[in-house]
């Protein structure tokens, strides 16, 4: 505080100095207030800023690693295109040379290049001749592509049928040579036969079934004195041609195990193969040495004493 101001202070009266004085206290405190705050303000300012830059320190140290790395990298860089450089100018060279060489041949190949212009010109109008004519045969082709599908399949039909006709034709000249011989031979045979007399025919043979009984022996004799003997059955059908045609008889066959017991065997000396025997027979009950066809289911065989009589079936060969 000035002089002045003390000699004013001293010429006020003590109350109105202590007033002053209080006020002068508020106002340094304010004061002091303020400046606590400003610096409060600043101190915070600054830390902000510490830690950015410490942040933006951080990040200058990565990125002048990264920058480093990539330095040492563009160094390495930088040697390899130095080398590639070298070479790349030893390539120009040669591709120098090879470029007036190309360029010579590039002369050639344009005085070509208009010469094969000109023919391709020719060759375009050739080829637009060459579509419309080959749109044309597309057509065509198309067209007798239908038209052969369609003939292929009537082809198959007709070969098929032909096939069919070919068969039925083989089966009725078949049919027919073979009737043809049957014809010729039944001429012959009824010529020396009286179809009178009985005899009915069957495939190769003619058949004769008496009417009268004799013995095993006298109905052999009777089929020789007519020029057969007695019946051999050499297959199914014969069997059951013959079952049909004896009714309620019960004839003699041409089979007999006389000359050796159980060894059946033919009139013509042939041995028994395919058999028809009813059920349990033969059973030789009496010296049962000849077969007769029994009136059993099927017309099957039993066999009999040879001299218990019965009707019997004579065989005589027509065809051979």
């Amino acid at each position: 505080m000035t002089r002045g101001n003390q000699r004013n202070l001293s010429s006020v009266n003590p109350q109105d100095k202590e007033c002053r004085l209080s006020r002068l206290y508020r106002l340094a405190v304010v004061g002091l207030g303020l400046l606590c705050l400003l610096l409060l303000i600043a101190i915070t300012v600054l830390w902000i800023k510490f830690n950015n830059l410490n942040l933006q320190r951080d990040q200058l140290q990565t990125s002048n690693t990264n920058l480093m790395k990539e330095r040492d990298q563009l160094q390495t860089s930088n040697t390899n295109l130095m080398k590639e450089r070298d070479q790349l100018q030893t390539s120009n060279t040669n591709l120098m040379k090879e470029r007036d060489q190309l360029q010579t041949s590039n002369t050639n190949l344009m005085k070509e290049r208009d010469q094969l212009q000109t023919s391709n010109t020719n060759l375009m109008k050739e080829r637009d001749q060459l579509q419309t004519s080959n749109t044309n045969l597309m057509k065509e082709r198309d067209q007798l592509q239908t038209s052969n599908t369609n003939l292929m399949k009537e082809r198959d039909q007709l070969q098929t049928s032909n096939t069919n006709l070919m068969k039925e034709r083989d089966q009725l000249q078949t049919s027919n040579t073979n009737l043809m011989k049957e014809r010729d031979q039944l001429q012959t045979m009824t010529s020396g036969v009286d179809l009178q007399q009985g005899w009915v025919f069957f495939d190769t043979s003619a058949y004769y079934i008496s009417t009268d009984m004799k013995t095993w022996s006298e109905s052999r004799v009777d089929c020789e004195d007519n020029g057969g003997d007695l019946v051999i059955i050499n297959s199914k059908e014969e069997q059951e041609y013959l079952a049909r045609k004896i009714g309620s008889k019960q004839p003699w066959i041409g089979l007999t195990d006389s000359e050796s017991e159980n060894q059946w065997k033919w009139v013509d000396g042939s041995a028994l193969t395919t058999a028809y025997w009813a059920e349990g027979e033969p059973n030789n009950l009496n010296e049962e040495d000849c077969v007769h066809m029994s009136d059993r289911k099927n017309k099957t065989w039993n066999d009999l004493s040879c001299s218990s009589k019965r009707q019997w079936i004579c065989e005589r060969r027509v065809f051979h």
